[in-house]
């Protein structure tokens, strides 16, 4: 019935259709990416670290960009897949199953990175964090901008190591229909299975894009074991299944937005213990958001945002065997109010100024079940303002900004930022300073003791180089200091709790190198981060291994590449190469803590492209995730008792894409 649905709607946008135009504009699309230029697609302007759209190498950040093609020539089903493939990137496990992301050594799963979806923040409500897996399918992505760093002078409290701007494409114009399948297969158990529509039409002024997701994947298919000695086979415990829906409507200057996300997982490892059978998490989200450009003058353009959130994540509200998974059912709303002022100052100046308020209210909605207040509510306010100036002059552009945030739960925070770019002939070179604030969430105040902010500075040097007419290198040096950080503990009752403690942090480098021809492109990087030198919190360290943090390679090494066979068929091998990690399990004789080394790990990945073989704007893709079967674990980046958990095995997949664009009157 679901996917009956998904076609009906998008049925309703196919009318007056031209498959012949769909074959030369799907023949246009794909050789226009081989026929453009390395400095082409470096020129492609991006606005998610700027007041103004400008090319990566002159934006005020250290960033990624990923492109429509390079996502759909992967081969990868979701986010998670690309991601791991960006410098500094990686991915630990929380608990309940529950993966999230660290960024250069630092684990950033709660309200460290913000994510973006064409303006809707998806990280939840009560804990801040982002649960990644079989969860943001490529197939209706156009494109991803990266911020490998601070954002929280622009975006606020939960952009304190990196922001991921997710572009749609429905919501980025078209006029066509996308439909796509993608089926992953290891030896004993599917790997992932799901099917998306997305849709785009203009009628008259109206734009209208909508798009619907139902996947259905597994962890994985291995033996997991806890630090106690008990095993359970995840291949059929492990289910993650997702459903989204997404409409959009645009009409001259506004723009109206509304996603629907539930991302539903099924676990045993719980936080430490395994349990007896299996047991549902749900993270339920619904997006609602209104935007209207109003230009006051050619150069002054004023632009109101209403945003609403509704969640209900990590619920769980069913029967447990012995009380041994306790119930959790919690509602959290989010309404944010942001006016902006663009202020086009003259040809080399520009200015962005905004005020906005946040209202955040958490409801119990389980029988005897309260805050640590003692009600049933929790409720916070916010309010901010933001100011960023930047001026471009031969010499070199320079970017200052800062936001002041006040809370009625916490302590104010006031984060400026600066940044000096150049580019000059083939040489390029950012010089950054930003200082960033981890804002507390719901259940960070409530289950902690005076929480404040975390406090973050970071300095960051970017160099560029053009060798050729089709290669480029940049490197870029980053130190991270983070202060006061916000820390989950077991309280002496054994209950989850929060505290500020210590410093977190790490420094290193990150080298990307790029060629790209009218055969292929190969995208090569290689990072590395330590915390030697810095005071970091005991929590995240390896006793005996200096400067090395918990769960995450001190080195990686990363490719994502597409050959040109023919005009029809092309080949997409990857790979990831990590160092050794570690992580700490407790002794349940002697209740000592003992570190426990994973072998450096190679990755290897390889897709094959059928495009306009068999019918126009269909494409086939076949090939082979993990092809050496190497074993895939998530470490818990901090010292809780939680074992491993293992990922995926090797896995065979096939996705089909289709796309028909609709008659042009």
């Amino acid at each position: 019935m679901r996917i009956l649905f998904m076609l009906m709607c998008a049925c309703v946008f196919c009318a007056e259709i031209s498959p012949a135009q769909s074959a030369n504009e799907s023949a246009r699309d794909s050789s226009s990416f081989y026929d453009m230029s390395l400095e082409d697609l470096m020129k492609i302007e991006v606005t998610v670290a700027s007041s103004k759209a400008l090319s990566s190498r002159e934006s005020p950040g250290i960033l990624t960009v990923i492109t429509e093609e390079e996502i759909r020539k992967s081969g990868a089903t979701d986010l998670m897949e690309l991601l791991g493939k960006v410098p500094g990137f990686d991915f630990g496990v929380d608990v309940e199953g529950v993966v999230g992301i660290g960024v250069r050594g630092n684990w950033a799963h709660e309200g460290k990175v913000l994510m973006l979806l064409d303006g809707h923040e998806l990280n939840e409500e009560l804990f801040s964090a982002i649960a990644m897996g079989g969860h943001y399918s490529t197939s209706q992505i156009k494109q991803i901008e990266i911020i490998r760093g601070p954002g929280s002078s622009i975006y606020g409290g939960n952009a304190e190591y990196a922001v991921i701007n997710i572009i749609s494409k429905q919501s980025s114009g078209g006029n066509g229909i996308t439909i796509s399948s993608t089926y992953g297969q290891m030896s004993r158990q599917f790997a992932t299975r799901n099917v998306a529509v997305a849709v785009a039409k203009p009628i008259g002024a109206v734009h209208l894009g909508f798009s619907a997701l139902l996947s259905q994947a597994n962890r994985s298919q291995e033996d997991f074991t806890d630090n106690y000695g008990a095993t359970y086979n995840m291949a059929n415990e492990s289910a993650i299944n997702t459903t989204q829906y997404k409409m959009d409507i645009t009409w001259k200057k506004l723009k109206i937005s509304g996603f629907s996300d539930q991302y539903h997982l099924h676990q045993r490892d719980g936080y430490e213990n395994n349990f007896s059978r299996s047991y549902p998490t749900y993270f339920d989200s619904y997006h609602f958001l209104a935007e209207y450009e109003l230009p006051l003058s050619k150069k002054i353009t004023l632009t109101p945002v209403v945003k609403y959130k509704n969640q209900q994540p990590w619920k769980f509200d069913g029967e447990s065997e012995g009380d041994e998974f306790t119930p959790y059912k919690v509602s959290a709303e989010n309404i944010l109010g942001l006016l902006k002022m663009n202020y086009e100052i003259n040809e080399s100046m520009n200015l962005l100024t905004g005020i906005e308020t946040v209202g955040q209210r958490a409801t119990r909605l389980l029988d005897s079940s309260y805050f640590e207040n003692g009600n049933r509510t929790y409720s916070m306010n916010n309010q901010s303002v933001f100011s960023e100036l930047m001026v471009r002059k031969k010499i070199a552009n320079l970017t200052i900004g800062a936001r002041y945030n006040q809370n009625d739960r916490f302590a104010n925070a006031f984060v400026p930022r600066m940044g000096l770019t150049r580019v000059f002939n083939k040489w390029h070179f950012k010089l950054l300073y930003s200082s960033a604030f981890r804002s507390p969430s719901i259940e960070n105040i409530n289950l902690g003791i005076g929480i404040k902010p975390e406090r973050t500075n970071v300095m960051e040097l970017e160099l560029g180089y053009k060798l050729g007419a089709n290669s480029y290198l940049t490197a870029n040096v980053f130190d991270i200091v983070t202060k006061d950080a916000i820390i989950f503990y077991y309280d002496t009752d054994n209950e989850d709790a929060y505290k500020n403690e210590g410093m977190a942090g790490t420094r290193g480098v990150e080298f990307e190198y790029r060629v790209k021809t009218a055969v292929g492109y190969m995208n090569l990087n290689y990072s590395y981060s330590t915390s030697n030198g810095k005071q970091t919190n005991e929590r995240y360290s390896v006793p005996g291994h200096k400067g090395v943090q918990i769960g995450f390679p001190t080195n990686k090494i990363s490719m994502l590449s597409n050959i040109r066979l023919s005009n029809s068929i092309n080949a997409s091998p990857s790979l990831n190469w990590m160092d050794k990690r570690y992580d700490i399990y407790t002794d349940d004789q002697t209740g000592e803590d003992h570190v426990r080394t994973f072998k450096q790990a190679l990755y290897l990945d390889a897709m094959f492209n059928f495009e306009k073989v068999f019918i126009p704007g269909l494409v086939l893709q076949v090939g082979c995730i993990n092809i050496l079967d190497t074993k895939t674990f998530y470490i818990q980046p901090y010292n809780s008792n939680h074992a491993a958990l293992p990922g995926t095995s090797r896995e065979y997949r096939l996705k089909i894409n289709y796309t028909l664009n609709f008659h042009k009157k």
